[in-house]
């Protein structure tokens, strides 16, 4: 022990055995505090400090007992642990979404955006909407307007590329305009659909766009030089959805009452995978071997293997249709939702429901790129931002005259 004068061991020490037990036992959040991240209106109450901790003194010496050990009340040394919420960061661990920790997921901010389809940019701190007037790009932290991309087209929104480098809008024409986001710099499809576009999709390295269209066709297209690449009919009614799979080889549409074709356009193939019962929503599996897609006859989510289209898996307990689904990037989680506006959030392995969240008026549900943060939109124009909040416990020593102060969070204690 450093030679501390004698009227001053005892309270050192018992003022360290004090830390000591609450570092601990504290939760300290390992996540490093990101100024950016910091939510201005979180939607859950702020922590209270709890109350000062304070090193009692021995009792009042009397002749028969040895001299006092405690210093003057004016010196008498404070510690207070405050608990400071902050929002996890892909800059520290422990608070990407996982099966583990999923039951505390937690609306973190909301704010209010136009309508229009929504997406992450690749940094996890950006995200879009795409809105009839152009792209609305939002700081995932503040809540804040960055951007906004006018939209050159002359339909009722834009899609983002999973890069973030293109925009894609359709013309009244059926023809497909494409733009860089960071240059303006435009490209007019080669080719175009006969009747309007109802969907339009980016493959995930933006080098894809799919479309589908009322002319009951889905085509693909380059996006560097706009030229049609495959074009292919056969749907018996319009294709109101299309998805490319993560390695850009594979096409789905989704056509009629619940078909679901998977295309190799190389190849020139499909695949039909087992249209009943009605499905109304799909999304591919990260590793590209499974589709998801969610039923609206019976409420349940069928994953089927994209080479033999064999259905492998089905998940249930929505009791109402499923509208949206959602991988998480690592593939090991599922969000969806359906028209009983709830979150539903699966584990993939076991099938089973881990969380369940009330959303009134959910129409879109994104994981984050990087499995961080989980984003919801509601046809009422609110954008969510869900997390996993985590407490980083704050340790402040001052002494009673006020002259000195210092905080410490017990990140910086770890003797790691």
């Amino acid at each position: 022990m450093p030679n501390y004068p004698e009227q001053l061991k005892w309270p050192t020490l018992l003022l360290g055995i004090l830390i000591a037990v609450l570092l601990g036992s504290g939760t300290a959040c390992s996540s490093a505090l990101d100024s950016r991240s910091v939510v201005p209106a979180p939607l859950s109450s702020p922590v209270s400090p709890t109350a000062a901790s304070i090193v009692s003194a021995p009792p009042h010496p009397t002749q028969t007992m040895a001299p006092a050990l405690v210093p003057s009340p004016t010196v008498l040394p404070v510690l207070t642990v405050t608990e400071q919420p902050t929002l996890g960061t892909p800059s520290g661990e422990g608070s990407k979404i996982t099966a583990e920790n999923v039951g505390r997921l937690s609306p973190l901010a909301d704010w209010p955006v136009p309508e229009g389809k929504m997406a992450w940019f690749p940094d996890s701190q950006n995200i879009g909407v795409g809105a009839a007037d152009g792209l609305h790009i939002y700081d995932r932290g503040t809540g804040d307007q960055v951007r906004l991309v006018p939209n050159k087209s002359d339909g009722t929104g834009v899609t983002l590329s999973p890069d973030g480098r293109w925009l894609a809008g359709a013309m009244k024409d059926g023809s497909i305009k494409i733009w860089q986001v960071a240059s303006d710099r435009e490209l007019l499809t080669k080719g175009k659909h006969a009747y309007p576009v109802t969907d339009l999709v980016f493959s995930r390295d933006g080098t894809l766009l799919a479309s589908g269209s009322m002319d009951q066709t889905a085509k693909v297209w380059d996006v560097d030089t706009g030229a049609q690449l495959y074009s292919w009919g056969g749907h018996s009614i319009s294709v109101y959805q299309v998805a490319i799979s993560p390695d850009g080889r594979l096409v789905a549409t989704r056509y009629g009452k619940g078909f679901i074709w998977v295309h190799d356009p190389a190849a020139r193939k499909s695949l039909n995978v087992k249209p009943y019962p009605i499905k109304v929503s799909m999304s591919f599996s990260p590793d590209g071997r499974l589709l998801a897609a969610g039923a609206y006859m019976d409420g349940t989510i069928r994953l089927s293997d994209i080479t033999t289209g064999r259905e492998v898996q089905v998940l249930l307990g929505a009791p109402a249709s499923v509208y949206g689904v959602a991988f998480s990037p690592d593939g090991l989680l599922l969000a969806s939702f359906g028209d009983d506006e709830i979150v539903r959030v699966w584990q993939m392995a076991s099938g089973h429901e881990l969380r369940s969240l009330l959303v009134p008026g959910i129409d879109q549900i994104e994981f984050s790129p990087d499995g961080f943060w989980l984003a919801t939109r509601t046809d009422q124009g609110k954008l969510a931002i869900w997390g996993i909040p985590c407490r980083a416990p704050i340790l402040r020593f001052k002494t009673l005259t006020g002259l000195q102060i210092q905080a410490y969070t017990a990140r910086e204690f770890d003797p790691r």
